[in-house]
C-alpha cells in the first residue's frame, strides 16, 4: 500500500499529487503523504495537463418551495501546482445541485 487510509475520500494520483477530504475541505497531498496544496476548497479534481479543477461554495437554500434540491453559490475555477488560478470566474454563480461540474 502506497497510502495508509487517513481520509474519507480521496482521489488517484496524477501529476505527484491526489486530492483527498480533510475534515469537510478538499486539499491535495505528495506520495509521502504530505499535505502539499491546504485543504480550502469545497471542491476539487485531479491534475490533468498541470491544472486541477476546484471550487469554492456555500449552500444558500432550496432550490423552489416543496423542493429537496439545494442551490448552492460560488466560482469555479482552474489551479495549477502552485495553487495559482489559471482561470476563475468572474463573479460567483448558482447552481441547484451538489454535483456542480
Amino acid at each position: 500500500m502506497v497510502v495508509p487510509i487517513q481520509h474519507d475520500i480521496g482521489h488517484v494520483f496524477s501529476e505527484r499529487f491526489a486530492s483527498v477530504e480533510l475534515d469537510g475541505k478538499w486539499g491535495y497531498i505528495d506520495r509521502s503523504r504530505r499535505v502539499t496544496i491546504l485543504a480550502m476548497f469545497d471542491s476539487d479534481m485531479p491534475f490533468c495537463g498541470a491544472v486541477a479543477a476546484v471550487e469554492i461554495l456555500q449552500k444558500t437554500g432550496l432550490a423552489s418551495h416543496g423542493s429537496r434540491a439545494e442551490l448552492y453559490r460560488g466560482k469555479h475555477g482552474m489551479i495549477d501546482h502552485t495553487v495559482n488560478y489559471v482561470w476563475r470566474d468572474a463573479e460567483k454563480q448558482t447552481w441547484p445541485s451538489p454535483f456542480r461540474f
